[in-house]
């Protein structure tokens, strides 16, 4: 947020929300011409941490226009980082799996039984395939 000058809690919400959302449908070229001399893999990151912790102050903690104006941004908490929270959101969200994991249609004891009972079908199926071999009996014993 200081990156993009959003740090002082003077501006109204609306405004902080406006101008994150005119930053983040800036073409790219653009973002570089208007921060010189900043290495853009930090500038490639402003508008998700800018849109992240504006979310994390209006739908996580419920700050309003009204009380926005009582936060006070700071880099370091007794010594310790303050942006811990974007990189353990970030670092659960490597956790969640792409896809929900295929469940199978039967469970092993259902493929199991469809196994043998094919397996038992084509057994009939190839014994009565083969009764054309069979010796014909008409009544007459075969010697």
């Amino acid at each position: 947020m200081s990156a993009l000058g959003l740090t002082d809690t003077q501006l109204p919400l609306d405004d902080v929300k406006d101008f994150v959302s005119r930053y983040c449908s800036t073409p790219w070229d653009q973002v570089i011409q208007q921060h010189p001399g900043k290495p853009e893999k930090y500038l490639s990151k402003y508008c998700f941490s800018a849109t992240y912790i504006l979310g994390l102050l209006t739908e996580g903690y419920k700050f309003t226009a009204q009380t926005y104006p009582n936060i006070q941004y700071a880099g370091k908490i007794k010594g310790s980082d303050a942006g811990w929270t974007l990189g353990y959101m970030l670092n659960l969200t490597n956790m969640i799996p792409a896809e929900a994991p295929d469940k199978p249609p039967l469970p092993y004891a259902g493929y199991v039984s469809v196994v043998t009972i094919m397996g038992i079908v084509i057994f009939f199926l190839f014994i009565l395939s083969m009764r054309p071999l069979w010796p014909q009996c008409n009544g007459a014993q075969v010697v």
